[in-house]
């Protein structure tokens, strides 16, 4: 079961680990210093809204697969950056 997110400008496609808002952006890092952009927000606060909507995509897709044949339950879900 994984976790991938397509960028805002459709640019890039992780299978994010750890994301967090940073100077109204969501960012997932990849290492210390490294980071990729995944979405620019007008505010702190509708970055922090957006880290929300991912964190119940999580919470939705894992009680699915609890609820499902595990066979047949998807692998993976792509959350979908929206616009600012």
């Amino acid at each position: 079961m994984g976790m991938w997110i397509r960028s805002q400008d459709k640019e890039i496609l992780v299978n994010a680990s750890r994301i967090s808002v940073s100077n109204k952006r969501i960012i997932n890092e990849v290492l210390d210093d490294d980071y990729d952009t995944l979405g620019n927000y007008e505010t702190n606060l509708r970055a922090i809204q957006v880290l929300d909507l991912i964190k119940n995509n999580i919470a939705d897709f894992k009680y699915a697969d609890m609820c499902q044949d595990k066979e047949n339950a998807p692998k993976y879900i792509v959350f979908e950056m929206p616009e600012a």
